[in-house]
């Protein structure tokens, strides 16, 4: 029941976002609680919780989150 390769996230260079690809799996991953359909391809927004099983990634703007931070 578990394989290799779930899903794809990547950068659209067309519309300058990124997208995530479901490979069709069994068990499908779900973008903000919607499980996405066999092949389907979705672009992400800042705030999109990418959820797969009990895992979960949150897309967030680095560029945002550590204005005033110090490197």
């Amino acid at each position: 029941m578990v394989a290799r390769r779930l899903f794809e996230i990547r950068w659209n260079e067309q519309r300058q976002r990124h997208e995530v690809q479901d490979y069709g799996q069994i068990y499908p991953p779900s973008l903000n609680g919607e499980p996405l359909t066999p092949k389907e391809c979705r672009l992400l927004s800042v705030g999109d919780v990418l959820a797969i099983g009990v895992f979960t990634v949150e897309y967030v703007d680095l560029s945002r989150d550590v204005v005033g931070a110090s490197i």
